[in-house]
């Protein structure tokens, strides 16, 4: 079901546009080789099919990062992580609870690649070794720890602004890893080709005490979390610090499973896993493990959400009408229905590459990047919905771009607006759960700088995001042929943004005269219903009870336009038969 009819008489269009103005650089994404130079102003039509949502989650699908890395973690020279993680942020600094407040509700995934080496300290007794640099080990670093004090801050500060902790859990406890000779043998330093296997090599199995010992403190203080994530970038060959398979994996997360329910009976939090690289062979194996075991009575969901939308139990009803992605919800017949003991398989993508790649700025702007990320968005979403029967939730646990810390003046500045809302758009598109941005602080991919009080460009995109863009995502078909205006189409463009098909935007014939319309390779186009309600905390919290931007509905379009030297006049059909063009609200983000 589309939007109700009231809502096609309002637009609102956030535009994210003029790639030839994006920092960072000069450097121009490649054109399509063609025999006829491309015009400086194109016209394209959009046609919205209002009876077909292409997918629909859960409203907090709103994710930032909140890392472990400590100031001494460097990349290529930089070391942008002083006083940016989970240990030392200032959690009463205004500005960042101004910035969680206005994304809220939200989840806050609290953690990253140093999860697996950290303890938790439930006394001032209690030793609590700070992380070290260690070039022995593959990641890096040894030690760290949370004290239950601050993790019981961390959860107050969520509770106060609106915001849900998914906590990163250490999987590697009690594993012992392989050692290499010589000892002193540089994991951290060595390319892949000359890393020899002890490096991440892991036998034994999990201590989860721990672990159970700070739920039990969490839980016994009147507090939740909202989700648990076991393990970071540990699974099969794409992990780093460890390779565990899925058998290892699935056990794990039974036992996980089980401990949590009995903590939380009535609401236990989301299980996520492995928050790794998306590889489907071990996804697919790993949900086999998981579905064999609850036929078999040892794992299972626990208690059901409550309908209040703070992270207890799913349904996400994610749909798949068109084009593959989200889950049917629906049994495949094989008898096991229910519950899987894993509520979200997540994932990790960074489609730019490693931060000290070279023309950063093309990548960002080059639609083939931009659809191969989109590609594995929608691979990720069909197995994982193949293989739990819709059971299973497919989200994004991190992304910054480019990994290693992201690149300055590239993932910091206006130019990241276009990878970013490009996957903001395809995880909606093809049913994620939410996508999760690395990183609220830190690095050079950070949404905040703190030390010059200074939002990212990508920060205004996500809080934009999060008010016009509603849970339901529209399917949206690009005319291959130029209409005249008629009834039931906007007739002035929606808007001259300056490029030539969209990943969100499929294309047709018009089936109309006219003369032939040139394709729009480079402008892509994703459309929502808009939110109708009032989308975040700030406007509820203040007793105002004034219309929001879009308090009787509408359809919310979002247009990225990659070209540096082509304007696009953006003509819109399918909306609601009116006398008139329907009302119209446009964001234009430039430099």
């Amino acid at each position: 079901m589309g939007c109700a009819t009231l809502a096609f008489q309002l637009l609102l269009a956030h535009i994210a546009g003029l790639g030839g103005s994006a920092s960072g650089g000069g450097a121009e994404a490649k054109r399509p080789p063609s025999r006829i130079p491309p015009p400086s102003r194109l016209p394209v039509r959009l046609r919205l099919v209002q009876s077909e949502a292409v997918s629909r989650t859960r409203d907090t699908s709103t994710c930032v990062s909140l890392d472990w890395w400590p100031a001494e973690k460097c990349d290529y020279g930089s070391c942008p992580w002083t006083n940016s993680s989970l240990l030392t942020a200032d959690l009463s600094d205004p500005l960042l609870g101004s910035a969680i407040a206005a994304l809220a509700p939200l989840h806050l995934r609290v953690g990253g690649s140093l999860a697996d080496q950290v303890s938790f300290a439930l006394s001032r007794e209690d030793g609590c070794p700070p992380f070290a640099v260690d070039v022995t080990r593959r990641i890096g670093f040894t030690g760290g720890c949370l004290r239950l004090s601050r993790w019981l801050e961390v959860l107050s500060f969520c509770e106060r602004l609106g915001c849900g902790v998914l906590f990163s859990v250490n999987a590697l406890r009690g594993r012992t890893r392989d050692e290499c000779q010589p000892v002193d043998t540089p994991c951290r330093l060595l390319k892949k080709d000359a890393r020899p296997p002890c490096c991440s090599s892991y036998s034994g199995a999990w201590d989860s005490s721990n672990l159970l010992a700070l739920l039990r403190a969490t839980a016994a203080a009147g507090k939740r979390p909202s989700g648990l994530a076991l393990g970071n970038e540990l699974a099969g060959d794409a992990g780093i610090e460890a390779h565990l398979s899925a058998a290892e994996y699935a056990r794990d997360l039974l036992s996980l499973r089980r401990e949590v329910d009995a903590l939380w009976p009535t609401k236990p939090p989301l299980l996520l896993a492995p928050d790794t690289a998306f590889d489907a062979e071990w996804a697919k194996l790993f949900l086999s493990q998981l579905r064999a075991a609850s036929k078999e009575g040892d794992g299972g969901g626990g208690g059901g959400d409550d309908g209040d939308g703070d992270g207890g139990r799913l349904p996400l009803d994610i749909l798949s009408h068109h084009g593959g992605g989200g889950g049917g919800g629906g049994d495949d017949g094989d008898g096991d229905g229910g519950r899987l003991p894993l509520d979200i398989l997540s994932h990790h993508i960074y489609p730019l590459g490693a931060g000290d790649g070279r023309q950063m700025v093309a990548r960002s702007l080059d639609p083939k990047k931009l659809d191969s990320a989109v590609g594995k968005l929608k691979a990720a979403a069909r197995v994982i919905n193949a293989s739990s029967s819709g059971l299973v939730a497919p989200a994004v646990s991190e992304s910054g771009g480019a990994y290693n810390s992201g690149q300055r003046g590239v993932t910091d500045g206006f130019v990241s607006s276009f990878w970013f809302n490009d996957l903001l758009g395809a995880l909606a598109r093809h049913g994620h759960a939410f996508g999760c941005r690395q990183a609220i602080l830190g690095g050079h991919y950070a949404l905040l700088d703190l030390r010059r009080r200074q939002p990212a460009p990508d920060f205004y995109s996500l809080l934009l995001w999060r008010r016009l863009m509603s849970p339901k995502s529209l399917r949206v078909v690009k005319l291959k042929r130029v209409l005249r205006a008629a009834s039931g189409l906007a007739a002035a463009p929606l808007l001259n943004i300056s490029s030539a098909e969209p990943d969100g935007a499929e294309e047709e014939e018009s089936g109309g005269r006219g003369r032939a319309g040139i394709t729009a390779p480079l402008l892509r186009a994703y459309a929502h219903c808009a939110r109708s309600s009032p989308g975040h905390a700030a406007h509820a919290a203040s007793g105002d009870d004034s219309p929001t931007l879009n308090a009787w509905g509408g359809v919310a379009v979002l247009l990225l336009n990659l070209a540096p030297s082509i304007t696009h006049g953006v003509g819109l059909a399918g909306l609601a038969r009116t006398d008139a063009p329907p009302p119209r609200l446009d964001f234009l983000l430039t430099p």
